[in-house]
């Protein structure tokens, strides 16, 4: 496994794949492309993580596809992955798991 960055690999020097482009990335329902600097972003982002710029319209909850162990912030609603310990937009705690 090698970091994006990586131009070949870290443990054979193969050369790594070439840069992706928009027509090669797959953008699931509710994800939005930035009108400022055209960068593809999450759902869940309420501003584009390249340019900062605030997003063009709220997303409903409903409208945003969920996987296994995402979860809605009972502060502010926020939909997490998983893998966050903390709303990423209230720093609420997750809440334990039942």
């Amino acid at each position: 496994m090698n970091f994006s960055r990586n131009k070949q690999c870290r443990g054979c020097n193969e050369d790594g794949p070439k840069k992706v482009g928009m027509g090669d990335v797959e953008m699931k329902k509710g994800d939005w492309t930035c009108s400022q600097c055209n960068f593809m972003n999450f759902s869940r982002n309420i501003r584009c993580l390249k340019c900062k710029a605030e997003w063009p319209k709220r997303v409903s909850a409903d409208e945003v596809e969920m996987k296994k162990g995402d979860w809605n912030c009972e502060q502010c609603g926020f939909m997490n992955f998983a893998s966050n310990r903390n709303c990423l937009r209230c720093r609420v705690a997750r809440p334990k798991r039942q």
